[in-house]
């Protein structure tokens, strides 16, 4: 798989999706183009997902193009295109506004152009589109709740000991906190 350059490590949801095993397709002619281990975000208003590699089967254009869409205007980008049906499949950003720095130098497909299937059955698992909150997404979004939660849980109890600490007078609070972790 050819990677891009800026690799995301907490972003890309390595740990979470690749349990999911899906797998990304060209609509046109089935040509495989990537996985969701390698899955970085999914961007409703350009309708497209951003991966951080994808197969041989992507050619990366080598004229750069400007946007003047709304969400992404005055980003620049590589057309992407499927090798085998010639099928525009998305861009490879090099230049975005600061809220789509997350999509730079990887890889963002059109779900319009790609079909994708779940492995893990008897059979090939036909799965929808991606439209808006998909299932990657949203798996990445409850393991950092779960991250989240217990890292607030964490720091109360620390919080706790100190000011239980200082309202005794029990010499140092920060050592008797950290003793209680």
């Amino acid at each position: 798989m050819e990677s891009g350059d800026n690799q995301a490590s907490s972003s890309n949801g390595e740990g979470v999706l690749a349990d999911t095993q899906v797998v990304f397709q060209c609509e046109s002619c089935r040509s495989i183009l990537g996985d969701a281990t390698n899955w970085i975000a999914a961007t409703e208003a350009l309708e497209a997902f951003t991966l951080s590699a994808v197969t041989e089967s992507v050619h990366i254009g080598e004229n750069f193009c400007h946007s003047t869409q709304t969400h992404d205007a005055g980003s620049s980008y590589s057309l992407l295109t499927c090798r085998t049906c010639k099928v525009e499949l998305g861009r490879r950003y090099i230049t975005t506004p600061s809220h789509l720095d997350h999509l730079r130098d990887n890889f963002t497909l059109y779900v319009t152009n790609v079909t994708s299937y779940q492995l893990g059955s008897a059979g090939v698992k036909a799965v929808s589109k991606f439209k808006g909150q998909e299932p990657p997404l949203l798996l990445k979004l409850a393991e950092r709740c779960m991250k989240l939660q217990h890292l607030i849980v964490t720091l109360n109890e620390r919080l706790y000991n100190i000011e239980h600490c200082l309202r005794e007078g029990n010499g140092n609070p920060i050592a008797t906190s950290l003793h209680s972790i």
